[in-house]
């Protein structure tokens, strides 16, 4: 559906009639940057300990936590689930803050899925099991 042609008038009454949804959109939601440095903070870690653990270099880590506008790719953010400790609901909350999500017909995703449920936090482990299964 394509709003441009849309009259003013009309796109007025639309937005009176659900404005729960403009509300919405008003509210401040934690960004994934936001929510990547508090989950790092509530668990303990220092920033050094996690872009170590997570295989990620200090100028991206940087990168990541200082640039509001930067998107990490989903591969990057993977390491950092495991780096964390993170629970699946966690986790799950923390890569949707960044538009992704774990995929259940992805052998990766599968794999990351399944560590995180059962509390495996050796990324060499993890690289391993993709390397083997995919």
């Amino acid at each position: 559906m394509v709003f441009t042609n849309i009259t003013f008038t009309y796109r007025k009454k639309l937005l009176e009639q659900f404005p729960s949804l403009k509300q919405n959109l008003n509210e401040h939601q934690e960004t994934f940057q936001e929510r990547l440095m508090q989950l790092i903070w509530t668990k303990g870690f220092s920033e050094t300990e996690i872009y170590k653990s997570a295989n990620i270099d200090r100028r991206l880590f940087s990168k990541i936590r200082s640039d509001s506008s930067y998107h990490p790719q989903k591969q990057t953010i993977l390491p950092l689930l495991i780096a964390l400790h993170l629970n699946i609901t966690e986790a799950e909350d923390l890569l949707s803050r960044a538009g992704f999500a774990l995929s259940p017909t992805n052998t990766t995703d599968v794999i990351y899925r399944f560590c995180i449920q059962n509390k495996i936090f050796n990324q060499n482990m993890i690289d391993e099991l993709i390397y083997e299964l995919s």
